[in-house]
């Protein structure tokens, strides 16, 4: 299957590059550039645009070892993602579909977002499908588009998905206020289990909105598309979010046994953005609890991330930009009611960001300084790791 739909959107490509070599304006709407993809425009009827990015990059590791660690430095090139993103319309311009694989996933489909999007009223839309929770302000947010070399600790922690925050299931979605309010709320598998069926009788939930104070803090491709940092031209006057998630699953104690003890868990997020003349400051919170029925056990952990950034102008005539940000992020899991598990992360990150193209071509080098306190016998450590990361859209 994964091969199938990788051969099938190679020849997508090889066929589009063809009509679009025909001419400056080719015949049947077709037209490509670089950043925006191959995009083919052919009315109300039917639209395809096709983006695709490579994420590369190396790190270094210095861990600190102790006693009972048998860690060891790393150092070590990898390609975190490679995807192929299509997402147009068909009939007419309010069936919209997306469809986003990622060839370099290491779980059993490549398929990151499958899903179709019906927008049945004036500014409502229903959603079906493999799609983002919509849980959490850098986790909704597209990966092309952060300012770090990957979202922060605290988001990966709580982002409901691993490294990608993804489910299956219903959206009720829109927008209000000119676009100042956007709202989802959604049933679905469950917290965190991309691609996978759910393992018992209860959907999970998802509700989240954020308003923009200050006017459409989004834009037109509304939070899913959204990236960071302050990079608009000319007077970047201030702008701002407020937002605030909530999610409910109940899954089984011992997965795949239908009859093993219920599990319910609840996470909470707030969050917010603001930029001007450059400067953005963002920041969320997070905290997720789980209780098993007739266990006297409960797991509960929170977390946050602040972090700064600001853009210069371009260089002269050309599209370069430099910028710079700092970011604090700390995990808690050590909240246990039984034995002392768990552990406190801290993260300080610094970055420097060469924009040739905006997020669409850039060069990022970090230093991230983390700092490790389990709880319990466990010793503290404190980690540094350097990374340097290049992305191309294409």
């Amino acid at each position: 299957m994964s091969k199938s739909i990788t051969y099938g959107l190679l020849a997508f490509a090889v066929s589009s590059s063809l009509l679009v070599a025909q001419g400056e304006k080719p015949a049947g709407g077709w037209s490509a550039k670089a950043g925006s993809g191959i995009t083919y425009d052919g009315g109300d009827q039917f639209g395809i645009n096709m983006l695709n990015f490579v994420q590369a990059r190396w790190a270094y590791e210095n861990n600190e070892r102790t006693n009972n660690d048998l860690g060891k430095d790393e150092n070590s090139f990898d390609v975190p993602r490679a995807r192929t993103l299509l997402r147009g319309h068909a009939f007419n311009k309010n069936i919209n579909y997306v469809l986003q694989v990622d060839y370099q996933d290491t779980q059993d489909s490549i398929v990151r977002d499958a899903y179709v999007h019906w927008n049945f009223a004036d500014s409502i839309g229903l959603r079906m499908g493999q799609a983002k929770s919509q849980w959490g302000l850098e986790n909704t947010g597209t990966i092309r588009g952060t300012m770090f070399t990957e979202r922060s600790s605290a988001s990966q922690a709580f982002d409901l998905g691993g490294d990608n925050p993804r489910t299956q299931g219903a959206w009720l979605m829109g927008t209000a206020v000119e676009n100042k309010l956007r709202w989802s709320v959604a049933a679905i598998n469950g917290l965190g289990n991309e691609g996978d069926a759910n393992d018992d009788n209860e959907l999970g939930l998802v509700a989240s909105a954020n308003f923009d104070v200050l006017g459409d803090y989004f834009g037109a491709g509304g939070r899913e598309w959204w990236q960071q940092g302050d990079l608009r031209d000319g007077d970047r006057k201030l702008a701002g979010t407020i937002g605030a998630g909530y999610g409910m699953d109940n899954t089984k104690s011992v997965a795949g046994n239908p009859n093993s003890a219920d599990t319910e868990t609840t996470a909470i997020n707030v969050n917010t953005a603001w930029s001007i003349q450059g400067f953005q400051v963002m920041g969320e919170w997070f905290d997720s609890s789980a209780e098993t029925d007739n266990v006297t056990t409960s797991a509960d952990q929170n977390g946050y991330y602040l972090q700064g950034t600001y853009a210069l102008g371009k260089s002269g005539d050309s599209s370069l930009q430099w910028a710079v940000g700092l970011r604090y992020s700390f995990v808690d899991t050590t909240d246990f009611s039984t034995a002392a598990t768990g552990t406190e992360i801290t993260d300080i990150s610094v970055v420097v960001n060469a924009l040739y193209h905006g997020h669409n071509c850039k060069t990022q080098f970090e230093v991230t300084k983390r700092d490790n306190e389990p709880e319990g016998a466990g010793a503290d450590t404190t980690d540094y790791i350097l990374g340097v990361a290049f992305q191309l859209v294409f």
